[in-house]
């Protein structure tokens, strides 16, 4: 069953994803060999403890990506922090969206069964 998020929730989280893509290119080169880093959603723990961060790129850049962003990843929870004037300092996790990959897979089960009913029916 899939989580449910709070209004609360929702709204910090999108905050925080408009905060990190805005501010991201300061702290770190968001481009390797032509791709770029985009930034999906943030989901927040009820409590706002936790945060992950998901973002998207090519998956043969997705290990820099990961390496870079690791680096930052106090710079930036410090600037969570302060400009969205948090009570508590969440602990930030940075996660590959690997959504496009699983799209990819799908439709090329769809399309090999697709040949395959169409054989069946001729």
């Amino acid at each position: 069953m899939p989580k449910e998020f709070s209004k609360r929730q929702l709204q910090i989280g999108e905050e925080i994803r408009r905060l990190v893509a805005r501010e991201i290119n300061d702290f770190t080169n968001t481009r390797i060999n032509g791709d770029f880093l985009t930034i999906m959603k943030a989901e927040v723990s009820k409590d706002l403890r936790y945060c992950k961060i998901f973002y998207r790129c090519h998956t043969a850049n997705k290990d820099e990506y990961q390496q870079r962003l690791d680096k930052i990843i106090n710079d930036l929870t410090n600037l969570m922090y302060k400009q969205l004037h948090l009570r508590i300092r969440p602990e930030v996790r940075f996660v590959f969206d690997d959504t496009m990959k699983l799209i990819e897979e799908v439709d090329e089960v769809v399309r090999k069964h697709k040949g395959e009913m169409e054989d069946i029916e001729n």
